[in-house]
């Protein structure tokens, strides 16, 4: 039982990214890099700052289209309770800036993992509206986040957080459907206004 432990303990640290020094990197899974505006399924992390820009095409109010920016940062980070540690965690986060105009400022997806041993990644979605209203949600866990699918502009989604904003949440955001690999998809304000994602034909 004893050298069962220890190799799984050994297996966990060389799944790791490890430099010359023995320093560790928390690495995203597949899974964590579906959640971001980012152009490919794997990533070996070193430390260093990644950055990655797109633009991304949504219909305004049903009938306008706009190009909308997004810019993902990956960097690595330290947990304080691990300070003294020689393992660094790993932080996306993924910004669609938005005009004025659509009723939005901004729109944020953050994917965290603290750990080269986490089962899971942390993860955050942040909707900023005009007016002052906000909608933030965070989870931890996989049971937190029941997907499902969606049906926008024509094209079917799967893989699909729903947000429902209750009214203790003070947010004049009615509904949010966020689809791992496409980002943000839908997003509707209880005064009318909508965002839809377009794809590339």
């Amino acid at each position: 039982m004893k050298n069962l432990l220890l190799s799984f303990v050994l297996i966990i640290f060389l799944s790791c990214t490890e430099n010359d020094s023995g320093f560790k990197y928390a690495q995203f899974t597949s899974d964590d890099l579906s959640y971001l505006y980012y152009n490919s399924d794997t990533l070996t992390f070193t430390g260093d700052t990644i950055y990655f820009k797109d633009t991304i095409t949504f219909m305004l109010n049903g009938s306008k289209i706009i190009r909308v920016p997004v810019a993902t940062k990956i960097v690595k980070f330290f947990d304080p309770l691990w300070y003294n540690s020689n393992e660094a965690g790993i932080d996306g986060q993924s910004t669609l800036n938005l005009n004025k105009e659509t009723g939005f400022f901004y729109a944020d997806v953050d994917v965290s993992r603290q750990h080269t041993f986490d089962e899971v990644s942390e993860k955050f979605f942040y909707i900023k509206a005009n007016g002052g209203f906000s909608f933030a949600k965070r989870f931890f866990t996989k049971d937190e986040m029941p997907l499902d699918t969606a049906l926008v502009l024509g094209v079917h989604y799967e893989n699909v957080l729903k947000f429902y904003p209750d009214s203790l949440s003070q947010t004049n955001i009615k509904s949010i459907y966020f689809a791992k690999k496409f980002g943000f998809i839908k997003i509707e304000t209880l005064d009318g206004k909508t965002m839809e994602r377009v794809l590339p034909v």
